[in-house]
């Protein structure tokens, strides 16, 4: 279950980033609150994208299990 953890990760990493990159460019740009706002958004769609990527890489691979196991 690792990658219970990893998606967690990517997703909350993916927000993160989002919410970083728009308070640089808020702050250089004098944009405040859009690019934040305009960021974190961007950060849940990517989140959400990866978390997708990752569930359906592990339903194939348990379906590849599932496939190779014997049966009684």
């Amino acid at each position: 279950m690792v990658a219970d953890w990893s998606a967690s990760g990517d997703f909350l990493g993916a927000i993160l980033a989002g919410m970083v990159v728009g308070l640089l460019g808020d702050w250089l740009l004098n944009t405040r609150p859009w690019l934040v706002v305009v960021g974190v958004i961007a950060g849940f769609a990517v989140g959400f994208w990866r978390m997708y990527q990752i569930a359906k890489e592990n339903e194939e691979r348990e379906m590849r299990r599932r496939a190779e196991r014997p049966t009684p």
